[in-house]
């Protein structure tokens, strides 16, 4: 593979059984080599690369085809459950509706107040105080959004857009073996890429778990950020894993 092609790289050890010589010398004076074998943590390179032009276009005919097969399981649209809602008054009742109003509102008067403060030492204890109410603010808001994204969890879009997800993942992810770097999930197919999945789970599970978890995590990142580089990646991983990339 051309090595132009990674986006990133990381590292996990594996606890592995390696040989391991010592030399010591006999009662002649003979120099006497000793194998053992011993458990070690071995390092392991994982790469995600960089798709092809065609990897484009077949992601977008595979998001196509899954979201059809989402409406053929009975899966709404996005759009006919947007209008269902609103058919129904929303799906917020007019209280929430009023409520997250007043903390739209709250949240930017607290804004422009911190932001008035400046930068002068003695506004930090205000400064401090407007940012707590602030970030309780914005806590209260983002349970307004996941509810609401909850609720359109089951539609025939969102059910295509994380089989996409795992397309990437499949498609994306390689590991590097003796040198030579291949993907990390075998078969031309996305159902036989799955069933390499399977084979993990079915071997060293504790430590690929921790892989497919951090391929998870990077390749959705990379799907909303595609012009990411290599340190936007290493902050993902402080986030996910609160440790320094190996």
């Amino acid at each position: 593979m051309n090595t132009k092609r990674i986006l990133y790289t990381f590292s996990l050890p594996k606890p592995e059984m390696v040989d391991e010589t010592t030399t010591s010398l006999d009662d002649k004076g003979n120099e006497v080599k000793t194998t053992v074998k011993v458990k070690k943590d071995v390092e392991h390179k994982f790469h995600i690369v960089k798709p092809i032009r065609e990897q484009y276009e077949e992601v977008e005919l595979f998001y196509g085809a899954k979201m059809a097969e989402g409406t053929r399981r009975g899966l709404l649209l996005r759009a006919v459950l947007e209008k269902q809602y609103s058919n129904d008054g929303g799906m917020f009742s007019e209280k929430e509706k009023k409520y997250r109003a007043e903390l739209v509102t709250k949240l930017i008067s607290f804004r422009e107040d911190y932001e008035k403060l400046g930068v002068e030492p003695d506004n930090k204890e205000k400064k401090d105080v407007i940012l707590k109410e602030m970030v309780e603010i914005q806590e209260e808001l983002r349970n307004f959004e996941m509810f609401q994204q909850r609720l359109f969890d089951n539609t025939a879009e969102s059910w295509a857009e994380s089989k996409a997800l795992m397309w990437w993942m499949f498609t994306l992810s390689h590991i590097e073996k003796n040198g030579d770097i291949e993907p990390m999930f075998q078969g031309q197919t996305y159902e036989e890429k799955l069933k390499s999945l399977d084979k993990y789970e079915d071997g060293d599970w504790d430590f690929y778990k921790k892989v497919i978890e951090r391929f998870q995590f990077l390749v959705t990142f990379w799907t909303r950020h595609k012009e990411a580089k290599p340190e936007d990646f290493d902050e993902v991983l402080k986030l996910i894993s609160g440790e320094q990339k190996t």
